[in-house]
């Protein structure tokens, strides 16, 4: 078993830079983040709206900046190591240039092994472009979430932009509401319908929208309600969710998986 001692180094590094998001985002109150109220708009019909949303602190962009950046460099340190072990030479030629190529454009995979991955074994570079973006395989739903070609994507997207932009927006994700209702004697729900769609919490958030039987606007009725609400850690980036449990937290969980996947690879073969 060769050695790639700073992949995994880098891989520990973002491991432990996701659990610290994740446990700095549970440590935060349900009361921080935001507080529901009921919106009477029209007669019988209202809303369940979001007001007092808090910033999610800095912290936590600055957290996921650096489990990218570590997830990445692991990658190319597996290249770099790669390239040593195979040519003999350390540090290899042309060290500056080595690099795990991510695509999603198959016709510019040939340049990138020719610049990044000169002095690899071809069945090394094989198994690389297999795991390219441009050869996702033909699946949908859960089976898509969990394939590396779809994980390198979303970190390659995510990393790229952390390094030229501004710091991600992360913010407050509801990923379930289940309203209960506090309704005066004779009142009843006639019609609910949830706003599924990803959503970043922001004063006056729409969650859900309905109409109830028996309402009297006027009267003095009120109307109570709970969201049942569950929130989880959000970044709207690209793609759009390809199934229910494609939630932000699950995409990191995917590139951590993706990364240990391909460090292990190198770590087992026999160069």
């Amino acid at each position: 078993m060769a050695e790639f001692k700073v992949a995994r180094l880098r891989l520990e590094r973002a491991i432990k830079h996701g659990r610290m998001l994740a446990d700095m985002w549970n440590a935060l109150p349900d009361e921080y983040l935001c507080k529901i109220k009921v919106r009477m708009t029209d007669g019988s019909h209202g809303q369940i709206e979001v007001e007092e949303v808090n910033p999610v602190p800095d912290e936590f962009a600055l957290l996921l900046g650096e489990m990218l950046y570590q997830s990445r460099a692991a990658l190319d340190a597996c290249i770099y190591q790669a390239t040593a072990y195979h040519t003999g030479k350390f540090p290899p030629d042309k060290e500056t240039s080595l690099e795990y190529p991510i695509t999603s454009d198959a016709t510019e995979f040939p340049k990138l092994v020719q610049r990044r991955l000169w002095g690899l074994p071809q069945d090394v570079i094989d198994g690389i472009e297999m795991g390219q973006p441009f050869n996702v395989p033909n699946t949908t739903g859960k089976a898509l979430m969990e394939t590396t070609n779809r994980n390198l994507a979303i970190l390659n997207d995510l990393a790229r932009k952390d390094r030229h932009r501004a710091l991600h927006v992360v913010g407050s994700l509801p990923i379930r509401i289940v309203p209960q209702f506090r309704l005066p004697e004779g009142v009843s729900v006639k019609n609910l319908n949830i706003n599924a769609g990803p959503q970043l919490l922001t004063d006056g958030t729409v969650l859900a929208t309905f109409e109830l039987n028996g309402f009297q606007s006027g009267t003095g009725m009120q109307v109570g309600v709970s969201a049942g609400m569950a929130t989880g850690i959000g970044c709207l980036e690209p793609p759009a969710p390809c199934c229910p449990e494609d939630t932000f937290s699950a995409r990191l969980g995917g590139i951590l998986g993706a990364v240990s996947t391909i460090v292990s690879a190198f770590e087992n073969y026999n160069f």
